[in-house]
């Protein structure tokens, strides 16, 4: 367990360290590439092109919307159903306490404290 938490707070650390040295080759890079002659300094704007990335980005919602409610669902479908049984939630489960001692009795019921 300690190798595996040691392991990863390694390669997290590798991660950084070489995402921080980027540009570290650039300038050996830069003499083997040849330069351009003509940036454009402008991106091409039109409203097919913001409606593309827009259309896209719907894309994307709808997309991660449709895994989190399959993933939610499998969840309440399978791992939820095993340790609850229908009929076992109390009724002072979502009662608020009105003082600070109900407040610490509850807590103490509800984590078997004693």
């Amino acid at each position: 367990m300690k190798l595996k938490n040691l392991s990863l707070i390694l390669i997290l650390g590798l991660i950084i360290v070489l995402s921080a040295q980027a540009g570290l080759c650039t300038e050996e890079i830069a003499q083997h590439v040849p330069a351009v002659a003509d940036i454009p300094s402008k991106q091409p704007t039109g409203v097919m092109i913001t409606a593309t990335k827009f259309i896209v980005t719907m894309g994307g919602v709808v997309i991660s919307s449709i895994v989190i409610w399959a993933g939610l669902s499998i969840y309440n479908k399978i791992i939820s159903k095993r340790g609850f049984n229908k009929g076992t939630l109390n009724d002072d489960v979502l009662n608020t306490p009105k003082t600070v001692e109900d407040a610490v009795t509850f807590f103490i019921k509800r984590n078997k404290l004693k």
